[in-house]
């Protein structure tokens, strides 16, 4: 029968500074309640009069009742003296020693200090990331697979496609897109020219900034800057929408109805990219280009006939091309990554947020991967 821990004075005259502990020192004996019990009534106790600490009567001990056996004798024991345990039997006296000798020569590489500690919360932490990003990747990957197997069957069969909502989304994505994708092109090609003539005009040569500003939009900014404003613009929208569908069930309910979702939600949305980004992206060379005319016709005097004849002379038919077929790459991979995330998301409003976010950043870091990876062939193939 477990006996509780107590700690009382002798009733003898002659023991009554002598402190006793009595029961079983056990880790199932001493809870939490039990603790704070003690420690309270060590507290209380006159300890400057106690001389002695005796435990002759506790019955059971282990390594967490030594470990409050040390804390009492520590509380007892003042600066000049320190505070013996008598009358432990030759096991709890062995058990006492061995955890003693373990405390005072613990190695150095297994002593866990605060930093050590933090260095491995931060471990722990770019394990856990990095864990995460694998298993997406995983179900990125498997999503990717599913949805070109979609798409594959509408050569099959063509009439499957939904082409009211395509069509919408063409509307939306693209047309609807215009204007944004024209300003910040003009903008774009404003700010080239204008650096490139203050850089070239020191060695004389301002003129070639015709071919800086068109051969920039052509080959690289205007298909970059167009991808990442619709990965910002629709592709957030298409997380959003499908999103939105999942909390309210709208997707289960396309579901229960016979039909696929990703034939449904996906594939128009994707196709509509693939449609409009290359054209987009034709629509911003064009302003981009525009802008850097109208900013050298400013301040170099440059007529608008002679800009055409020398940008007809820097951007060859090569080069417009290798800029507009990144496109429907990257629409692809703007739409996949933002339907993916749209059909993760799970519970609540704030789930939509997340990925919604997630898509956007993802999107834009797939797209300036891809132009890496297509500026690395190009150079290979020397066009």
């Amino acid at each position: 029968m477990r006996s509780q821990p107590k700690i009382e004075l002798a009733d003898c005259c002659l023991e009554q500074s002598k402190l006793h502990l009595i029961g079983d020192w056990t880790i199932e004996s001493l809870s939490t309640s039990v603790i704070a019990r003690v420690e309270a009534k060590i507290k209380h106790l006159a300890l400057n009069d106690i001389t002695g600490i005796d435990c002759a009567r506790i019955y059971r001990l282990d390594t967490a009742g030594v470990l409050l056996l040390s804390k009492i004798s520590a509380q007892v024991s003042d600066q000049t003296k320190k505070m013996e345990l008598i009358g432990l039997n030759e096991t709890h006296r062995n058990l006492m020693n061995n955890i003693a000798y373990l405390k005072q020569n613990i190695p150095p590489s297994r002593q866990v200090t605060q930093s050590a500690g933090q260095l491995a919360m931060l471990i722990n932490q770019a394990g856990y990331q990095i864990f995460q990003l694998f298993g997406q990747s995983l179900n990125l990957l498997g999503f990717l697979g599913y949805v070109t197997t979609r798409l594959t069957r509408l050569f099959i069969r063509p009439l499957s496609l939904r082409w009211t909502s395509l069509i919408s989304h063409l509307d939306r994505s693209g047309i609807q897109a215009l204007p944004i994708v024209g300003l910040l092109s003009f903008l774009i090609g404003i700010v080239l020219s204008f650096q490139g003539v203050d850089q070239l005009t020191q060695f004389g040569a301002e003129i070639f900034t015709v071919n800086l500003v068109a051969l920039s939009m052509t080959r690289e900014m205007g298909v970059l800057i167009t991808a990442i404003l619709i990965a910002g613009r629709s592709g957030s929208s298409f997380t959003a929408e499908i999103g939105a569908m999942k909390i309210n069930e709208e997707v289960d309910a396309i579901r229960t109805l016979g039909l696929n979702p990703i034939d449904v939600l996906v594939v128009p949305r994707i196709l509509a990219l693939i449609i409009v980004l290359p054209l987009l992206t034709f629509f911003a060379n064009f302003m981009g280009i525009m802008g850097g005319g109208l900013m050298l016709w400013v301040i170099l005097d440059i007529e608008p006939g002679q800009y055409v004849n020398l940008v007809q002379q820097a951007v060859s038919t090569t080069g417009f091309w290798l800029g507009i077929i990144k496109a429907p790459v990257f629409a692809f991979f703007i739409g996949l990554v933002s339907c993916f995330h749209g059909m993760r998301v799970r519970g609540s409003t704030e789930e939509v947020g997340l990925n919604t976010t997630r898509a956007v950043v993802e999107s834009i870091f797939y797209v300036i991967m891809l132009d890496a990876v297509f500026s690395v062939i190009f150079s290979i193939l020397k066009v």
